[in-house]
């Protein structure tokens, strides 16, 4: 094993095993995800908070944008919001060249399922009632709901 591995291995037992053990408490695990809410965005990305079907949003426009996306965020349906994926999304759009409409659906356990689909379906049909053709995609927790759209 390289040390680039063995460094890799560590942090991810380190760091990212304990979350998958359902030992870590929700509040704590939110509050860990939600510091990425300080990473920059990239240069070039207009960022704008909306409302889509009745769900808040945040919509990130780079400077020539072609297409539409509705981005769902991961999280284990539990954590994760427009805050805390803002600048990978961001990255995305510019480099998609698309308008990502990146939505904060509600969240387990204070909302259980279908509450967080619902909120994907009620966007993405807001999308398509504007006559756009989004592209769906997600990360996590987020690509299962994106292939349940």
């Amino acid at each position: 094993m390289s040390l680039m591995e063995s460094i890799t291995a560590r942090v991810i037992r380190l760091l990212v095993k304990p979350y998958l053990t359902g030992k870590v408490a929700v509040s704590k695990q939110r509050r860990h995800l939600n510091l990425l809410r300080f990473f920059p965005g990239p240069l070039g990305v207009q960022q704008e908070e909306v409302i889509i079907g009745g769900v808040p949003a945040l919509k990130l426009t780079p400077a020539q944008s072609q297409g539409t996306m509705l981005y769902l965020h991961g999280g284990a349906y539990c954590a994760g919001s427009p805050a805390s994926h803002k600048d990978m999304v961001a990255r995305l759009a510019r480099e998609t060249r698309s308008t990502v409409w990146l939505i904060d659906y509600r969240l387990a356990p204070e909302h259980p399922y279908p509450a967080a689909q619902d909120d994907a379906l009620a966007a993405y049909r807001a999308l398509l009632s504007k006559g756009e053709s989004p592209v769906v995609a997600g990360d996590s927790a987020g690509g299962g709901l994106s292939v349940s759209l």
